[in-house]
């Protein structure tokens, strides 16, 4: 029986079934080129000792060699390659990864890697890519594929894919301490850790066209924070403790007068304006596209702030059109457990939302159509946090 070939996204792995009693991972071999021990090849040695991958390096100490007229290397890894698998011909069971290894780390164990291969059905694997880049010109040179993605790299004729996600890495280079909850602040270091953990679940069925209700005219609800967002945030606030005073002099806006004043604190005194940009970006900006058709924004912003209402400092807020195109007000806590009361009533439509769902967003147009008035809260604190978007 002769090994069989799988490429990887950034190598090769060649994989025979494992035979009598010995354990598939026990016939793992990983190779790998590295000329240099680069530090990035040193992450890849600890990641693959930490889930016990048996690797072998070809070609350290030697010259990368670039010759005239050839690609970068000239063939180098595929001629290590070649001269390390002669040594290997006969075995039979023997599983080999070829694999980069100065900008990879393994995820997870061999039982998985190759779980996921045999998923495949097919002798032949290469991972690829969902687009070709940086010449899209060349996607019509690519036969069309029934399974997986299409597009391989340069210099590599094959287009099927076992590619699965099975981690991603943790950046901790910038992480900063200086907050209550510092992780809100990673939304650029670590997205996909920022989303999972503050996005609501049921966000990209509201993209999707799926959970977002219109309770008043050109008024949009949709699922956008979880809990965990909605509580840290206003605890982050509430640590930050500088609320305003709720009246008409505010120096912390441009001219210093404040015509429609609430108590609140601004998301850049807490250092957090950049990273709520970011937020709106990223998950705002698509679901204005899709609900205000032909109109696009940059979700840009003077004010983004988070509001508290209580029945003994500032209960509800006067009729007012909001400086913006575009409104968004998301609930930051739960009627009927954290206040009673409360709400939002829009006059021209006499049309009033009176039971705001945790993390969960109002969307409106600001100026002209949609004076609104925030009703009273009559017990406990009610927290919201309001942005007034392309001002």
């Amino acid at each position: 029986m002769r090994p069989l070939l799988l490429l990887a996204l950034l190598g090769w792995l060649l994989l025979a079934e494992a035979k009598g009693d010995a354990k598939p991972e026990d016939n793992l071999l990983v190779l790998t080129v590295a000329t240099k021990e680069t530090e990035g090849f040193r992450r890849f040695k600890r990641s693959a000792q930490f889930f016990n991958y048996k690797i072998q390096a070809l070609g350290l100490g030697e010259d990368w060699n670039v010759e005239k007229g050839t690609s970068a290397g000239g063939g180098q890894k595929v001629r290590l390659l070649k001269k390390a698998l002669e040594k290997h011909a006969d075995k039979e069971d023997l599983v080999i990864l070829f694999a980069d290894s100065y900008d990879v780390l393994f995820a997870s164990g061999p039982r998985e890697l190759l779980k996921k291969f045999r998923q495949a059905r097919s002798q032949v694997v290469f991972s690829a890519e969902e687009l070709i880049y940086p010449d899209r010109r060349l996607e019509t040179k690519y036969p069309v594929v029934s399974d997986g993605k299409r597009f391989r790299q340069q210099d590599v004729f094959m287009f099927l894919t076992n590619r699965h996600t099975l981690g991603h890495l943790l950046s901790l280079d910038s992480y900063r301490t200086t907050h209550l909850h510092n992780d809100l602040w990673e939304v650029f270091s670590n997205p996909e850790d920022w989303k999972e953990k503050y996005i609501h679940q049921n966000y990209t069925k509201a993209l999707a066209g799926k959970l977002v209700e219109t309770p008043c005219p050109d008024v949009y609800w949709f699922p956008i924070f979880t809990e965990v967002a909605c509580d840290e945030l206003v605890e982050e606030m509430e640590h930050f403790g500088q609320w305003s005073l709720g009246n008409n002099k505010d120096n912390r806006i441009q001219g210093g007068y404040e015509n429609v004043p609430t108590i609140d604190i601004h998301m850049n005194q807490i250092g957090f304006e950049r990273e709520w940009h970011k937020f709106l970006l990223e998950y705002i900006a698509p679901m204005t596209e899709k609900l205000y058709p032909g109109y696009y924004t940059r979700a840009q912003f003077d004010l983004a702030f988070v509001v508290r209402y209580k029945p003994d400092e500032q209960p509800s807020l006067m009729p007012h059109h909001d400086a913006s195109t575009f409104t968004i007000n998301i609930a930051l806590n739960r009627v009927g457990v954290d206040y009673e009361g409360g709400g939002c009533r829009f006059l021209r439509y006499n049309c009033s939302i009176r039971a705001p769902r945790k993390g969960w967003t109002l969307m409106h147009p600001g100026r002209l159509t949609h004076y609104h008035e925030g009703l009273p809260t009559t017990r406990g604190t009610r927290y919201i946090a309001v942005s007034f978007v392309d001002p």
